[in-house]
């Protein structure tokens, strides 16, 4: 009698305990194998690593690029200095005339109390 037939002749409470103790036995032996490779692997996780397989540039590489300025076209460059020069006009125009400006509000100090 094979082992097989040996389990089939057991009661259904027995073949349920050994179906479970089989799954058990062997998801937990799935879970050690895991957490073993796991551990190998954060083990050899070294910083430089993750730098290099991100291919993350170094600050000394990033500086010696420079900075990337846009390029503007010549029309636009010339609109822009013709702004500055209008702006640069508008602050030597005289400023409004005091009678034109408003008056300033009375403070409450200054203003009459109503007394009942």
């Amino acid at each position: 009698m094979s082992w097989i037939q040996k389990i089939q002749n057991q009661s259904e409470r027995a073949r349920k305990i050994i179906f479970w103790a089989i799954i058990i036995a062997v998801g937990g032996s799935l879970v050690l194998i895991w957490a073993r490779s796991l551990q190998e692997r954060m083990q050899a996780f070294k910083k430089e690593n993750l730098m290099r397989q991100m291919q993350v540039p170094s600050l000394q590489e990033r500086l010696k690029e420079g900075p990337k300025m846009p390029e503007v076209p010549k029309e636009e460059l010339e609109r822009w200095e013709k702004l500055l020069q209008e702006a640069q006009n508008a602050e030597n125009i005289p400023s409004p005339s005091p009678s034109l400006s408003p008056s300033p509000s009375p403070s409450p100090s200054q203003s009459p109390q109503n007394t009942l």
